[in-house]
This record gives C-alpha cells, sequence and structure tokens, in this order.
C-alpha cells in the first residue's frame, strides 16, 4: 500500500495528496514529507504519544464484521475474533482476546456477521452462531431457527434475523429460545436491504421502507421513500432518493437538514452517513468515545465512500487491501490491544464543600466560595477548551454557591441568584438572575426563581429562558438528558420534556410540552431524572421510581422492563438522590453511598460487577456527605472534604486522560 497523507480536522479523518507539509487536528498533530516518501508521522496532543500512521505489510484480510465489542475477520477460510469475550461474545475462556484467534466452533465460514455478543457463519447453507453465557464458559454452536441459505442476514444483540425468502423475513431472538419465531412477511413486493435492531427488523420494498418489530424503533417510517436504510440498537435511519438522512426512534442519530449524503451505516447507539463530496459524519451515543454526540473520525481515505467501513458498539474498523485497521477504545482489546479497564483513584482534594458530576467532568466548591473543576475539558467545560486537566481555579468567577453541570455546560450559581456558564470558547456568560435553583442536561437549561416559577431555555424553549406555563411553588427539579421533572406545591410531582420510552406519559407524544403529573406520588422533597427513568424521595427518605428497567435502574428486584407507575424501591431511607444515564445512587443517613441500575463500565463503583436491580453499597474510604453521578462516573463528597470517584478516567479521574487511540491500530497482525 503506497503511504498516504492522513489527517484529521473537526474529528473527521481524509486522504489527501501531499501537497502540505503540516496539518493539525482536534487533539493530535500529523507530518509528511512533501512526496509522502517517508510515510507520515502523528503526535497525540491528549496523551503525548506519537505514532507512525504507515500501513505496516499484513496477511490480507478478505472481510470482517463487527459485534459491540469484539470483532471477527476471516483469512483465506478462517474464521478469528478478537475483543472482549467476557460476556456472550466468542473466541476463549480469557476476558480480553486483543490479538484474533481462531474460532474452532465455526470452521469454514462463507458469509459470517457479528452484533451485539454474537457471531454467526453460513456453514454448508447454515447459519450458525457462538456465543459465550459467561465470563468461563462458552455456549456449544446452535443454529438459529431461520431455515436454509437466507439471502441476507443481520444480527444486533442477541437477535438474528435472515431474509429466507425474498418477500419473508423471520427473526430469532437467541436470549429467549422458547419464544416463537417471529415472521414477516411482504405481499407488496420482495425485501431488500435487511437491517436489524435490539427488538426490531426493517427492509425496503419497492423503495419504500417497511419495519416490524418493538415501536419506538421505526416512528415515522412506514411509507417513506428510501433507497438505505441502517438500524441502531432502537432507532432506524434512512437514506431518500434526495440524499437526505433522517432518523427515528429512541435517542436517534441526527445529521444536518440540508445535508446530502451516499451512504449510510449504523450500529448499537449511533450511526454514520458519508456526505456527497465530503467526509463521513457520524452521530448519536458513542460508548465509550470522549465525545458522544460529536462526529467520530473517519477512517484514512474516507473521500473513497466504497471502501469497507464497518461500526462497533464503540469503535469503527476499515478494510483497505487486505489491511485491517480501527480506530476507538481500546479498553477491551477492540483495536487488537490488551488494555484493561481503568478506574478513578481517590482524588485527595481536602476542604470541599459541595460536589456536582457532569457528562466528562466534575466541580467542587471549596471554603468561601472557590469553584474548582477536574476531567475533560475538550469542549471548553473548564474555560481553555483544550485537553483534559487536572484540578483547574476559575478566578475570574467569583464565589459560587453551588455547580451546574450538563452534558457539555458548566454553570455556577451565585449567592445573589446569578446562573453563569461557560461557553465552547471558554468565556463566561450570563444566563439569567433570580434563581434558587438550575439544572443542566442535554442541551435544556432549567431554573426555578425567587417566586417558585420554572423557566427554561434550549430545545423546544428557545434561546432565552422561558416560563413553563402550570408549574407554581416549585422547590426542586431535574434533567435527564432532554427529560424534566419538577418538585412543586407541597411535594407533587410533574414532568415534561423529551418522552423517553414512553416514561413521562405511555401514550404521548415524543416530546411533552404541558407537565405531566405522576400518579402516586406526595410528600416528595426530590426527584432524580435519568435519560428513560426518574426516581423521587420524600421526607422520611422512602424513595420511590418509575419508567424502564431495563438495567434495573428501577430498583425493585428484577428487570421487568417498565412500569410506568411510581414504586417504592428497598434499602434504607435516603437522604439524598442522583441519577446517571440508567443508574442512581442515594445518600442514607450513616454517609453510606448506595447504588443501583447499569454497572457497565464501573458506573456503580465496581470495574466488572453486574448490573444491580437492588441499592448496593459502594465502598468507599470514609462516609459521604454528598454523591453525584455523571453520565460514565460518579463522584462523592466525604465529610472530611475528600473527593472519591469512580468509573472512566477521561470522565473525571485523576489524570482525565482518553481511553481512545488517536491513531489507527492495526488489528490482523
Amino acid at each position: 500500500m503506497s503511504a498516504r497523507r492522513w489527517a484529521l480536522v473537526a474529528g473527521l479523518w481524509f486522504g489527501s495528496g501531499c501537497t502540505e507539509l503540516d496539518l493539525s487536528g482536534l487533539s493530535f498533530r500529523c507530518q509528511a514529507d512533501e512526496d509522502c516518501t517517508a510515510g507520515v508521522r502523528c503526535v497525540d496532543q491528549v496523551c503525548g504519544g506519537t505514532a507512525d500512521a504507515g500501513a505496516m505489510p499484513v496477511e490480507p484480510v478478505r472481510a470482517f464484521a463487527l459485534g459491540h465489542l469484539h470483532g471477527c475477520l476471516a483469512r483465506g477460510a478462517k474464521l478469528e475474533c478478537w475483543g472482549e469475550v467476557q460476556s456472550r461474545t466468542c473466541v476463549s475462556c480469557q476476558q480480553f482476546s486483543p490479538q484474533p484467534r481462531p474460532l474452532p466452533m465455526l470452521t469454514a465460514p462463507g458469509r459470517f456477521w457479528a452484533g451485539g455478543g454474537l457471531v454467526c457463519a453460513e456453514e454448508e447453507q447454515v447459519v450458525r452462531c457462538v456465543s459465550a453465557k459467561d465470563a468461563t464458559e462458552l455456549t456449544i454452536p446452535w443454529t438459529p431457527r431461520l431455515g436454509l441459505a437466507p439471502l441476507e442476514v443481520a444480527v444486533a444483540g442477541e437477535q438474528v434475523c435472515g431474509l429466507v425468502r425474498p418477500s419473508e423475513i423471520r427473526c430469532d431472538l437467541l436470549s429467549r429460545p422458547a419464544n416463537p419465531v417471529l415472521t414477516f412477511t411482504s405481499t407488496q413486493g420482495n425485501f431488500t436491504g435487511l437491517v436489524a435492531g435490539l427488538e426490531h427488523v426493517c427492509g425496503m420494498v419497492r423503495g419504500r421502507a417497511h419495519c416490524a418489530g418493538a415501536p419506538e424503533a421505526y416512528l415515522g417510517l412506514p411509507g417513506l421513500e428510501v433507497v438505505e436504510l441502517a438500524a441502531g440498537d432502537q432507532f432506524t435511519c434512512a437514506r431518500d432518493p434526495a440524499g437526505q438522512v433522517r432518523c427515528f426512534g429512541r435517542q436517534p442519530a441526527t445529521f444536518a437538514a440540508d445535508g446530502r449524503y451516499d451512504r449510510l451505516l449504523g450500529r448499537y447507539g449511533f450511526a454514520c452517513a458519508h456526505r456527497i463530496g465530503g467526509d463521513w459524519e457520524c452521530s448519536g451515543t458513542f460508548i465509550d468515545f470522549a465525545h458522544p454526540s460529536l462526529p467520530v473520525p473517519a477512517p484514512p481515505g474516507a473521500l473513497n465512500k466504497d471502501a469497507d467501513l464497518q461500526l462497533g458498539g464503540s469503535f469503527v474498523c476499515r478494510l483497505e487491501l487486505g489491511v485491517l485497521s480501527c480506530y476507538g477504545t481500546f479498553e477491551r482489546g477492540q483495536l487488537g490491544e490488551r488494555q484493561p479497564a481503568v478506574f478513578s483513584p481517590e482524588l485527595r482534594a481536602q476542604g470541599a464543600e459541595r460536589l456536582a458530576a457532569g457528562d466528562h467532568h466534575s466541580c467542587a466548591v471549596f471554603a468561601g466560595g472557590a469553584p474548582r473543576c477536574f476531567g475533560s475539558d475538550a469542549q471548553g467545560q473548564l474555560g481553555g477548551g483544550t485537553s483534559a486537566r487536572d484540578w483547574t481555579d476559575f478566578p475570574g468567577l467569583g464565589p459560587v454557591q453551588r455547580w451546574v453541570l450538563g452534558r457539555l455546560e458548566t454553570c455556577s450559581l451565585d449567592l445573589q441568584g446569578r446562573l453563569r456558564c461557560l461557553g465552547a470558547g471558554g468565556q463566561i456568560q450570563q444566563e439569567a438572575n433570580d434563581l434558587v435553583a438550575a439544572a443542566a442536561g442535554d442541551g435544556v437549561l432549567c431554573g426555578i426563581d425567587r417566586t417558585g416559577a420554572v423557566l427554561c431555555r434550549g430545545e423546544a424553549f428557545g434561546p432565552a429562558f422561558t416560563p413553563v406555563p402550570g408549574l407554581i411553588n416549585a422547590t426542586q427539579l431535574d434533567l435527564g438528558g432532554k427529560s424534566i421533572c419538577v418538585v412543586h406545591d407541597g411535594g407533587r410531582v410533574s414532568c415534561f420534556g423529551f418522552n423517553a420510552g414512553g416514561f413521562i406519559d405511555p401514550n404521548g407524544p415524543q416530546w411533552v410540552s404541558t407537565p405531566t403529573e405522576v400518579p402516586g406520588l406526595s410528600g416528595i422533597v426530590e426527584v432524580a431524572v435519568g435519560l428513560d427513568s426518574a426516581c423521587a424521595r420524600d421526607a422520611q427518605g422512602q424513595t420511590s421510581c418509575f419508567g424502564w428497567n431495563t438495567t434495573g435502574q428501577l430498583a425493585r428486584g428484577n428487570l421487568e422492563a417498565r412500569r410506568f407507575e411510581a414504586g417504592p424501591i428497598s434499602g434504607p431511607p435516603l437522604v439524598q438522590l442522583s441519577a446517571g444515564i440508567f443508574n442512581y445512587c442515594g445518600l442514607d443517613e450513616g454517609g453510606q453511598v448506595l447504588c443501583w441500575g447499569q454497572a457497565f463500565m464501573g458506573r456503580l463503583g465496581e470495574p466488572l460487577g453486574p448490573d444491580q436491580d437492588t441499592p448496593t453499597l459502594v465502598s468507599l474510604p470514609g462516609a459521604a456527605a454528598q454523591v453525584e453521578l455523571g453520565r460514565e462516573h460518579g463522584c462523592a463528597l466525604l465529610v472530611d472534604g475528600a473527593i472519591h470517584c469512580w468509573g472512566w478516567r477521561w470522565a473525571g479521574g485523576a489524570d482525565g486522560r482518553y481511553p481512545i487511540r488517536a491513531e489507527w491500530s492495526e488489528v490482523a497482525r
């Protein structure tokens, strides 16, 4: 393979000639000689590393497929896999497989697919799949109930769908073998372009999109004229004949309304589209990427839209001239390296009095109202707009009463009720006056003024703070993404905003404009809102939760899919609540922190612990006075003024480094 100039501009890779000697990217800088004969050298400005971006000669790869945290490749007749093997993946009984290893259970495959934690291959016209049922034992191959030689196959989560006849799709949800096979038949023509999510499947029939499965996954698609489809776990994207891309479902990816695209890919929580005459653009939720909902790097040479590009749950891979290389996170061996997960140590910050946790940074108030923050500063959250930092001071901000942190916002509320926020360039901008409380979410900011009125700005509210009708005497509020819940009128709870999965109103629209009261709650003093659920605490410390429960976030001792009526959780009375995405933590009267819900990447305080459907104690070096959760991490303020954090280091740990590579890592060596 000839040498090529690679560069990262605004977070996107592209290939170019060697007419310029120096190009700088979002997080690193690349240099090459004039004719590229010496290759390209890149310096990672985040982690200070250096990498040779030139391709190395390897044994050619025939094809590859990516699952959530693992990938598989074919060289000749061999099928080899790499990545995480801890939970329903492939390869061996070890936790990581950083190098591709043969998969003995599937031999001499023809076509093969990967999705979620599955690997499926076609052998003698029959599709067989392999997964691991726990960290130490592999299951024997099983045969999805699809029939012989399906024309197309799509794998996502533990669902395998096949186009068994031109007009018939069959889906087998392997985690529920007792369930009947789902069959979808078209009476209008033949299916093409089969794609699948966790519990939905879509295809095109005569240029129209047809989907079946969970309604949230394809809302808005029926009848849409399309030329290409892509699916995430719980959403679907469609490209129309004019090149416009639209996505529908739960937390769908979003693309420019005026953009025109000619290729579309989807996986897990995100999708990527190739802009005509431009580059790849990606959107959605990128598990373990440092910048969720911002463009992730497309591969070198991405102007060639026909290059073989595939998406995993937290990484992207490309295949060119037999060489396979990947970009993204490496903690589960996805990039062909063994790099174990790193979790934050205790932060020795003495004298802190109040604490707040955002997505990738945390802030504390010290004696006299002195404001300090730590973690990622990549979007100017800490005022610099550069790379991650340790503790950072704000000498021009003045005394702070408390911090208000959103996904990419850092706001302070001072003693006079003045709310000021850090912009993307690190400039402090005044937002509102006379507030007694405030909370930030994903592009939405709400506050309560001295009269008890609720005001919001962003999303459907507009750029200026706008009063929310129907809410009086409000005392506390919280945001989860774009969903808002308010405690008002002596302990009632009402919610509005983004109706994620219908947890605000099961029969309501995607955006609920009028505050909807939550039945069964009274005497509430605090509410905490996750992405698709919420928990509320009364004056006696009794906590009740409602919404989705797929990771145990309702703490009812089960994983029942969802319960829209509020119900009490088990455990001791709590004096404080905090919500993450799909997890919650509470503080009891004795200073113990208890957490429940999704445990992924140490969100509950244990590096490799399972999801918890009941409150579970977090091990701390002392009693806590406050607990706060971000998207990927949590922090506790101890009674002695020290701060203890858990979760991803880039989400607010001691050194704030991202667990991603700033150069492509070749997998097939």
